[in-house]
């Protein structure tokens, strides 16, 4: 009979070392479609129960556990203390102690683990292997001396603590957390005093404690995070990730996650005034949207020029339906149709331009004289697109949002929450300009496959392989 073991996962921290995480949690960010702290849940299946240290941004970590894991024994615990002198792993665990009188298992929210996990029959330590970087890291090394880990900056390949380790001598690591701080003020900086749970382990004698070599992804730093990004490509969801909203699937369930509340209201909303087309079941809680899991294929996959005219001929009829306006809610709907169209473009133009103004250095492209971006966007009309032609609308009718059943059925996903102000209707051709750009370059993870750059001084040549759908416009 396997002995009964818990899992402590500190969430308790801001994470101000990774910006996707700076209004969020990193325990939410997105790892393999799944919430950092699904993914690590997911690896300790066998647990007796889940203890949680929470104090950052609690709320969004309560909600979230309620709607992915509602049948899994979780304890939440507030961690008084979690930003301030003396805060820390060491502080957030011994604020769950009383419920960790067991041996158990200590896991970072921001340590992800691909092997599967030691149970805590014995005591053992963590570690993967790094070869540089600048960050000030825990370092494993087996010296004479009394000391397990030492603080260093990695300069070759070393063997550094993961945030991960398993106590099965629990009375003694309790013991030696409370009554002394060694490896906290040996981590000591100027700016910081954390309380290390490496104090625990202090006093354990060195043959007493197993070191484990784990596959470890460390998403506790932008760049780190990007890493993990890269390398880990999931061909079922090639979504560009952004930084203010996620999604996960989890629990049968596909769950949105947006940093604005007013955002998740206003799309729950928007799913009763859309009505057609829409998912079954769509339900919202604080940040989250979120509603069953569809089984089906995405339009950009699917090369039929008839499944194509269906689709068209069934939003015409069910979707974009004409709204009749008096002159008031018109005059309203050609301003907001000019802000959307012609304030936003300029706004974003300036914003990216400002960031990387060389990408307008260009003076060719593909060997024809171009005008610069501005030049470009004074040639518009925009009076021309302003005077749109309102209709219920879904506000990012993409390929990649649309899920075909069969090739009669249909459902429309990741709906925007408003056009400007309006969230009654829209201009149908922002639908339509949204399907005929994700037509020709897919707002994929995969992009790289479909369009090529070379660059040679104010000379750019590119290349771009057009999606199979697009052949049908």
């Amino acid at each position: 009979m396997k002995s009964k073991y818990k899992v402590c996962i500190l969430a308790a921290g801001k994470g101000s070392r990774n910006s996707w995480a700076e209004n969020s949690h990193k325990a939410l960010l997105p790892v393999k479609n799944k919430a950092a702290i699904s993914f690590i849940i997911e690896k300790y299946l066998d647990a007796h129960e889940f203890v949680i240290a929470v104090g950052h941004n609690k709320e969004l970590l309560k909600d979230y556990l309620i709607i992915a894991h509602p049948k899994t024994k979780i304890r939440l615990v507030n961690v008084k203390n979690y930003m301030n002198k003396g805060s820390g792993p060491g502080q957030s665990l011994l604020e769950c102690k009383k419920y960790l009188q067991m041996p158990f298992i200590s896991h970072a929210c921001d340590a992800i683990c691909t092997n599967n996990h030691a149970r805590p029959n014995k005591n053992w330590i963590a570690y993967d292997y790094k070869k540089k970087e600048n960050q000030i890291v825990a370092t494993i090394k087996r010296k004479k001396d009394k000391d397990l880990f030492y603080k260093s900056v990695i300069k070759e390949k070393t063997k550094i603590f993961i945030g991960v380790a398993g106590i099965y001598d629990y009375k003694k690591f309790w013991l030696n957390l409370e009554s002394q701080n060694y490896y906290s003020n040996k981590f000591k900086s100027k700016l910081n005093t954390e309380k290390q749970m490496l104090d625990g382990f202090y006093g354990f004698e060195k043959k007493d404690i197993n070191l484990i070599k784990y596959k470890w992804w460390d998403i506790g730093t932008d760049y780190n995070y990007r890493q993990f990004l890269l390398f880990n490509k999931d061909p079922k969801n090639l979504i560009l990730p952004k930084k203010n909203e996620f999604i996960y699937f989890q629990n049968n369930l596909v769950i949105k996650f947006f940093i604005d509340k007013k955002t998740t209201q206003l799309r729950y909303k928007r799913s009763k005034i859309i009505r057609s087309f829409m998912p079954k079941k769509v339900r919202s809680m604080g940040n989250y949207l979120y509603y069953p899991y569809i089984k089906g294929t995405i339009l950009t996959k699917i090369n039929s020029k008839n499944t194509f005219t269906i689709l068209l001929n069934k939003l015409k009829k069910y979707l974009w339906k004409t709204k009749k306006l008096n002159k008031k809610e018109l005059k309203i709907f050609k301003k907001e149709c000019d802000l959307f169209y012609q304030y936003k473009t300029y706004k974003r133009i300036d914003l990216l331009l400002k960031k990387k103004n060389s990408l307008d250095k260009y003076e060719f492209i593909n060997n024809s004289k171009v005008p610069s971006v501005r030049n470009i966007l004074k040639k518009i009309d925009w009076a021309l697109l302003s005077n749109g032609f309102p209709v219920n609308f879904h506000g990012d009718t993409a390929p990649n949002n649309i899920i075909c059943q069969n090739s009669k059925d249909f459902k429309l996903i990741d709906w925007r929450e408003s056009f400007g102000s309006l969230i009654y209707y829209g201009d149908i051709y922002y639908d339509l300009a949204k399907m005929y750009h994700a037509l020709i370059l897919p707002q994929l993870l995969d992009t790289g496959n479909y369009i090529e750059f070379k660059k040679k001084k104010k000379k750019l040549r590119s290349n771009l392989s057009l999606l199979t759908t697009y052949n049908y416009l």
